[in-house]
C-alpha cells in the first residue's frame, strides 16, 4: 500500500543562531478556549522547528488575564496536545508561577526609571495615546514611583484602595511613536477577578507585552515563532529585552492562518458555544481541533496540511479544499465499504429469479485493501434502491446493482403523475458487460436486513467569506448549516467501531461519530473528499463546491470580473503528460470497479 507523501515546512530565508541540539522553541496558549486551527499551526510549527535541529519546544501557559481563564481550558488544551501527538520538553509552566520573578524584574525597571505608575483613568489613556499625548504621571520622580508601586505590591490591598487605580507603563523613548504600540504601553494592571489557580492571592497582574520576553528567555527559548500580524509588537519585544539585559531573541514571522467561512476569534467562538448555536467547542462546524476531527479529518492529516503551507510570510485565505484531499488520501485506503439508502426517497425493487441460496454472501470489506478482510452480506428478493437511480428507467433497459450484478428490466410500477414506485428486474449473470449501464446501489428491504442510522452534515456556519473584526457575528449566521437525515444501512455498521471512517458506496465518506445512539442509531458525519461534486447521482444535501473552495461573493461584481478575467494557465508538455497519466489511471480503477461487480 502507498504511504501518504509527508510534507516538510520550509523556513524562507536563514535562521540565525541554530546549532545541533540548542534550538529551544515554545507554545504559550492562553487557557481562554479550546485549541483551533491557528493554534495547531503555530504548535506544529514550533515543533517541527526544535526537530529540525534535534532541540526542544516547551508549553507554558499565559495565564494572566483571570477573567477569560478557567482550569477547564488548560486540561483540555493539553488533552487536545496529546490528541494531536504533540510532544514538548519537561513539565507543563505557567507565567502566574513566576510572578514573584516578574515583579521582581518590573521593581528594578522602576528604580532605573525605566517604568512608571499611572492612574490615569482607562479611557482617557487610550485617548491620549492614540493622540501621542503623554499621561502627566511619566514625569514623577523614581522616588514616587517606587513608593507607588511598593502599595501596588501589596496582596493585603483594600477592595476599594484608590491605589487600584494605577497601573504601569514603560517609558518609551518617544510618546508620538508612529508604532501606536510603543507609546508607553502598559505592563502592569489590576484585576479583582478571582485567578483559576491563585484564587485572590494576587490582584496585580503582568501584561502579555511585559511577561512574555521576560519568561521566554527565563525559560530559555532560542527562537520565538509569531504570526506577522504582530509585527508591529516586535520593538515593544526588543526595548523589553534591552530594558531587562537579556539577550536578542531570534524572531521568526510568519503568516496567520485564514480560512474561508472561517471565525479563529477565541472570544466569537465563545460567544457561538455561549448562545447556544453550537453544540460546544467540539462541534464538527467549529475550526477547534475538536471539531475538525469529529468531521472525519485524522490529525496526520491537518499535520500534512500545515507542513505543506509551511512559515510562509505571506497572508492567504486558505480554502478547505486541499486539507479534504489530504485527509481523504489517508482515510480511503482504511475507510471500510457499507451500503446504505435513504430511508424517505427509497423505492422497491423486486428480483423475479432470486435464488434464496445467494441470502448471505461473503464481500470484502474494501475493494484494494484485502487486509481488511470480508464481511457478511444479505441479499433478498426484495431490495431497496434510491429513487434518483430508478429515475428515467425504462423495460427491457439494462441496469446493474452495484457489486452484485446486471439485471434486465421486466417492468416497471409507477404513480398517477408517472413517477417509477416500483421496479421489477430478472438477474443476468452470464452479462458480464459493464459499459454505460446504469448502477444502482442498494440494501435488502427484508425484516433484520437494516438498521437506520443518522447522517448528518455540516455546512459553513457563517455565510461570509472573510469576517472582520469588527463585523457583528450575529448578521453571518448559516441558518441552515447542520442537515440530518435517516439512512437504511447494512446491520453490519453496528460492528464497526465509533470514531472510524467509512464509505456508504457512491454517497461519500462518513466519521462514526457514536454507535447505536437511541433511536437515532449510529450517528455519522458526512466527511468532504476536497471535491466540488457528489460521487453519484445521489447528491450531497450541501453545496460541495461552497463547502469546499468558499461561496462566491454575488454582492461583490468586481470580484467575479475579476475572477472571470483571470489568464488561463498555459500547460507546460509536463503538465499535459501529468494529466494523461491521471486519466489512464482513472480509466485503471474504473475497470477494476467493474470486476468488482
Amino acid at each position: 500500500m502507498v504511504e501518504p507523501k509527508k510534507n516538510v515546512a520550509v523556513f524562507e530565508g536563514k535562521l540565525e543562531n541554530v546549532e545541533i541540539g540548542k534550538v529551544v522553541t515554545r507554545f504559550p496558549p492562553e487557557p481562554s478556549g479550546y485549541l483551533h486551527i491557528g493554534h495547531i499551526k503555530a504548535v506544529v510549527l514550533n515543533r517541527h522547528l526544535a526537530d529540525i535541529y534535534q532541540g526542544k519546544m516547551v508549553v507554558r501557559f499565559d495565564d494572566t488575564n483571570p477573567d477569560k481563564e478557567s482550569i477547564e481550558f488548560v486540561e483540555e488544551i493539553i488533552n487536545d496536545l496529546k490528541t494531536a501527538k504533540i510532544d514538548w520538553t519537561g513539565d507543563v509552566t505557567f507565567v502566574t508561577d513566576s510572578f514573584e520573578y516578574l515583579e521582581n524584574i518590573m521593581t528594578k525597571l522602576i528604580s532605573e526609571g525605566k517604568c512608571y505608575c499611572d492612574n490615569t483613568p482607562k479611557d482617557e489613556m487610550r485617548d491620549n495615546r492614540d493622540k501621542g499625548i503623554s499621561s502627566k504621571c511619566r514625569d514623577q520622580s523614581i522616588e514616587e514611583n517606587m513608593k507607588i508601586w511598593e502599595q501596588m505590591r501589596d496582596k493585603n490591598i483594600a477592595s476599594d484602595s484608590k491605589i487600584k487605580e494605577y497601573c504601569v507603563r514603560g517609558k518609551f523613548p518617544n510618546p508620538k511613536d508612529k508604532n501606536k504600540c510603543m507609546r508607553d504601553p502598559v505592563f502592569y494592571r489590576f484585576s479583582d477577578t478571582e485567578h483559576y489557580r491563585l484564587g485572590n492571592q494576587y490582584k496585580l497582574y503582568p501584561m502579555y507585552d511585559f511577561a512574555c520576553p521576560v519568561i521566554d528567555h527565563k525559560d530559555g527559548v532560542t527562537h520565538m515563532l509569531r504570526t506577522n500580524e504582530y509585527a508591529d509588537r516586535i520593538p515593544m519585544y526588543r526595548w523589553v529585552e534591552e530594558a531587562c539585559s537579556l539577550p536578542k531573541m531570534n524572531i521568526y514571522e510568519y503568516s496567520r492562518l485564514n480560512m474561508v467561512h472561517t471565525v479563529l476569534s477565541k472570544r466569537k467562538l465563545k460567544w457561538f458555544v455561549e448562545s447556544g448555536y453550537v453544540d460546544g467547542w467540539d462541534d464538527p462546524r467549529f475550526p477547534t481541533l475538536r471539531g475538525i476531527l469529529r468531521r472525519g479529518v485524522k490529525i496526520e492529516a491537518i499535520k500534512d496540511f500545515i507542513l505543506s503551507i509551511g512559515p510562509s510570510k505571506n497572508a492567504n485565505m486558505m480554502q478547505w479544499d486541499k486539507l479534504y484531499t489530504i485527509n481523504k488520501d489517508i482515510i480511503d485506503p482504511f475507510a471500510k465499504r457499507v451500503f446504505g439508502v435513504s430511508s424517505d426517497d427509497s423505492i422497491p425493487l423486486e428480483i423475479e429469479n432470486f435464488d434464496s441460496k445467494d441470502s448471505i454472501v461473503k464481500v470484502d470489506w474494501h475493494p484494494k485493501n484485502k487486509e481488511l478482510g470480508q464481511r457478511d452480506q444479505f441479499r433478498s428478493e426484495h431490495v431497496l434502491i434510491e429513487r434518483e437511480d430508478a429515475k428515467d428507467l425504462k423495460v427491457d433497459e439494462k441496469f446493474a446493482l452495484y457489486k452484485w450484478g446486471n439485471t434486465k428490466v421486466t417492468k416497471l410500477d409507477t404513480d398517477d403523475q408517472g413517477n417509477i414506485i416500483r421496479v421489477h428486474v430478472k438477474l443476468t449473470p452470464e452479462d458480464q458487460d459493464f459499459k454505460k449501464v446504469k448502477v444502482a446501489h442498494w440494501i435488502s428491504a427484508k425484516e433484520g436486513h437494516s438498521v437506520k442510522v443518522t447522517a448528518v452534515e455540516f455546512d459553513h456556519l457563517i455565510t461570509k467569506e472573510k469576517i472582520e473584526e469588527n463585523d457583528k457575528i450575529e448578521d453571518f449566521i448559516n441558518p441552515n448549516s447542520k442537515i440530518s437525515y435517516t439512512l437504511l444501512a447494512e446491520p453490519i455498521i453496528e460492528s464497526i467501531k465509533a470514531y472510524e471512517s467509512i464509505q456508504f458506496e457512491r454517497r461519500g465518506y462518513f466519521f462514526i461519530d457514536k454507535v447505536k445512539d437511541g433511536e437515532n442509531g449510529t450517528i455519522l458525519h458526512y466527511i468532504p473528499d476536497g471535491k466540488a461534486k457528489a460521487m453519484s447521482v445521489v447528491g450531497t444535501k450541501v453545496d460541495l463546491k461552497g463547502l469546499t473552495l468558499g461561496k462566491e461573493d454575488k454582492k461583490n461584481p468586481k470580484k467575479q470580473e475579476k475572477k472571470k478575467d483571470k489568464p488561463e494557465k498555459v500547460l507546460t508538455e509536463e503538465d499535459k503528460q501529468k494529466a494523461k497519466d491521471a486519466i489512464e489511471k482513472k480509466k485503471k480503477d474504473k475497470e477494476e470497479n467493474k470486476k468488482d461487480n
